[in-house]
C-alpha cells in the first residue's frame, strides 16, 4: 500500500547545525555507499542527531502502512542499528526537535489518514527511555516545530485529521513541559516548511491548501506573525535550507497546474523580505531531501514523482547559484530521512521505495572535496643547532565556488637532524577558508657549518577538503660567538672554536692590547675560550701590534 506523501518540513528542521570532524578512511567523495539497514521499515519518520553523534529515529509507517512505536539508534563508527525505548504512541508525520539540554522532543503526528495526535513526549539519551510531558492545545500531523533562541519549541500548522488544516501555533517550554498558545499564522498551512533565521524569526512557506505561494514572519519577541514577499511559485512538499549567507534557499516540491514536481528554486532574502529565483535543479522533484553540508554547498536527494521514485542526487552552490548532478544513491526512495553526521557525512534512511513501499534500508553520502593549499614559514629562518624556529602553517580552500575552512591536522617532517614540539599541530579558523596553527623545531647537530633543511607541512585533509602539503627552509649555522662556546662548534664540523667564532665574526679582529680588554666577557671577543687565556696571552705578549700574535684560543 503506497503511504501518505509528505513530511519534507520536518527534516528541515532537525538536520542542522552539525559539526565537522575528520572523514572516514574509506569515504569516496561523491559517491553513496550502503550502512546497516533499520529494523523496521519506515515512511514520514523523524531522524535526529543526538548531542553523542548518533542519530535517533522514531515512529513513521511501516511496510504494512501501520503507525509503529519503535525507536532505534545508528551509531556512524560501527555503521548499524540498535534498539532504543518505544514511543509511549506509536506515531508517523509528527516532528522531532533537539532540546537545549540534549533531549528529544516528539509532538502530535497521526496514526492513519484522518487522525491527528496532540500528544508530546521526551527521549532521554542517558536513559534511552520516553517519558510524556505535556499535551498540545490542538492535535496535529504535517505541522512544522523551530527550536527558538530561548529554548522554547514553536509548532505551527499542520492537519488536524478530517481534512482540516490549522492556522495556530504554539510554544513548549522545557522548564514547564507545558504548551501555550501564541499568535496564529495568517493562513493555515501543512506540508510546508519553518526555517529560524539569524535574527531569530521564523519563516514559513508554501504548502497546502493550495499549493500555496505566501509566506509569513513568526516574531518571538511579540508572538505575532507578519506577511513578507510571496515566492516566484506556489509549492508544497518542498525543502527549506538556510544558508550561510542567511538566504533561504527554497527547492522543488509539487506545483501548479496539476500539483506535478517542479526543479524550480529561488531564494529569500531576509534583508529585502524578496524572493528571488535561482538556479533551477536538472530533475523535478518533491517529498526529497535538503542537506546543508560543511562545505556551504547544499545536497538536494531523491524524490517521489509522478513516475516513481529517484535515486538521483544534485549539488547547490550559493557561489554560483547553480547546481550540478553528484552520485546517485543506491536505493531510489522519497519522504526519506537525511541528517548530516558529525563526520560530515549525510544519513540517508528508510522512505518509499522503488516497489512503493516503505523501506528499511538506509546509506550514507561522503561529500565533495574542495582543493586546498598549503604554505609554511618558519621564523626565525637562520637558527643555530639546539635553537628553536617556529613554524607555522597555513592551509586555504582554493575551490571555485563556496569555500569552507579546513579543518584537522597538520605533520610536519625535516630533511635535516631535528625534532619538532607540537607536531602534529590542530587548524584553527584564520578567516573564512584558510585555518593555520604552528610548530616549534629544533635542529641537530651536523657535519657542515652551514645547511639547508626543508621544512614541510602535510595537510591530509577532512571530508570536504583535499589534502596538500607546502615547503620552506631553515638555514643552520652558528649565529653568535656563543654558539661557538663550551664545545659548541663541534655541533657544526668545526675543527676548533676559533674557525667558528672566525665563521662567526667574519674574522678574529685584532688581538687584545690589555689585560683591561680581557675583563666581563670581552675575552669571547677575541675568540679566546676562557678569560684566563685572554689575560695570560696579553701577559705573555706584551703590547701587541696589529695584525701580529694572532692569539690560538683553546679548544674547549
Amino acid at each position: 500500500m503506497r503511504a501518505l506523501r509528505g513530511f519534507v518540513a520536518v527534516i528541515a528542521c532537525v538536520t542542522a547545525g552539525v559539526l565537522l570532524l575528520a572523514p572516514p578512511a574509506l569515504a569516496v567523495p561523491n559517491t553513496w555507499s550502503m550502512t546497516g539497514s533499520m529494523s523496521t521499515a519506515r515512511i514520514q519518520h523523524t531522524a535526529t542527531l543526538l548531542p553523542d553523534g548518533q542519530v535517533l529515529v522514531a515512529g513513521g509507517f511501516d511496510q504494512d502502512n501501520n503507525a509503529t512505536a519503535g525507536a532505534e539508534l545508528f551509531d556512524p563508527a560501527a555503521g548499524d542499528w540498535t534498539a532504543t525505548g518505544s514511543l509511549n504512541s506509536a506515531r508517523a508525520q509528527h516532528t522531532a526537535t533537539l532540546l537545549s539540554d540534549g533531549k528529544v522532543l516528539v509532538a502530535g503526528g497521526a496514526t492513519g489518514p484522518s487522525s491527528a495526535l496532540s500528544s508530546a513526549e521526551l527521549y532521554d539519551p542517558a536513559t534511552g527511555d520516553w517519558t510524556r510531558t505535556g499535551s498540545m492545545q490542538n492535535a496535529r500531523s504535517f505541522h512544522t516545530a523551530t527550536l527558538l533562541p530561548n529554548g522554547k519549541v514553536l509548532v505551527a500548522g499542520g492537519s488536524q485529521g478530517g481534512g482540516g488544516v490549522l492556522a495556530s501555533a504554539e510554544l513548549y517550554d522545557p522548564a514547564t513541559g507545558s504548551w501555550s498558545a501564541t499568535g496564529s499564522m495568517h493562513t493555515a498551512r501543512v506540508n510546508f516548511t519553518a526555517t529560524l533565521l539569524p535574527d531569530g524569526k521564523v519563516l514559513v512557506s508554501g504548502g497546502q491548501i493550495g499549493p500555496l505561494a505566501s509566506a509569513e514572519l513568526y516574531d518571538p519577541a511579540t508572538g505575532m506573525w507578519s506577511m513578507t514577499g510571496s515566492m516566484n511559485t506556489a509549492r508544497q512538499f518542498h525543502t527549506a535550507t538556510l544558508l550561510r549567507n542567511g538566504q533561504v534557499l527554497v527547492a522543488g516540491g509539487y506545483g501548479p497546474p496539476s500539483l506535478e514536481a517542479v526543479a524550480s528554486a529561488e531564494l529569500y532574502d531576509p534583508a529585502t523580505g524578496v524572493w528571488t529565483m535561482t538556479g533551477s535543479m536538472s530533475t523535478a522533484r518533491g517529498a526529497h531531501t535538503a542537506t546543508l553540508l560543511d562545505n556551504g554547498l547544499v545536497l538536494v536527494a531523491g524524490a517521489e514523482t509522478a513516475s516513481g521514485q529517484l535515486a538521483s542526487a544534485e549539488l547547490y552552490d550559493p557561489a554560483t547559484a547553480t547546481w550540478s548532478a553528484t552520485g546517485s544513491m543506491n536505493t531510489a526512495r522519497g519522504q526519506h530521512t537525511a541528517t548530516l553526521l558529525d563526520d560530515g557525512q549525510v544519513l540517508v534512511a528508510g522512505g518509499l521505495g522503488p516497489d512503493g513501499f516503505a523501506g528499511a534500508t538506509a546509506e550514507l553520502f561522503s561529500p565533495p572535496t574542495d582543493p586546498t593549499s598549503t604554505s609554511v614559514s618558519c621564523s626565525p629562518g637562520t637558527v643555530a643547532v639546539e635553537a628553536s624556529s617556529t613554524c607555522t602553517v597555513t592551509v586555504t580552500d582554493t575551490g571555485a565556488g563556496s569555500v569552507s575552512t579546513p579543518t584537522g591536522t597538520v605533520s610536519f617532517g625535516s630533511s635535516g637532524p631535528g625534532s619538532f614540539d607540537g607536531n602534529p599541530c590542530t587548524l584553527i579558523e584564520a578567516s573564512s577558508g584558510v585555518a593555520s596553527c604552528s610548530v616549534s623545531y629544533v635542529p641537530g647537530a651536523t657535519g657542515t657549518p652551514t645547511r639547508s633543511e626543508a621544512i614541510t607541512a602535510t595537510y591530509g585533509g577532512d571530508t570536504t577538503h583535499a589534502g596538500s602539503s607546502g615547503t620552506t627552509t631553515v638555514t643552520v649555522q652558528p649565529t653568535t660567538r656563543a654558539d661557538c662556546q663550551h664545545g659548541g662548534w663541534q655541533n657544526y664540523g668545526f675543527q676548533n672554536q676559533r674557525d667558528c667564532v672566525q665563521f662567526v665574526n667574519g674574522g678574529l679582529g685584532a688581538p687584545p692590547p690589555s689585560k683591561a680588554d680581557c675583563l666581563h666577557g670581552g675575552w669571547r671577543n677575541h675568540g679566546f675560550a676562557s678569560q684566563g687565556d685572554c689575560v695570560s696571552f696579553v701577559a705573555t705578549t706584551g703590547k701587541n701590534e696589529p695584525g701580529k700574535n694572532v692569539p690560538t684560543p683553546r679548544e674547549t
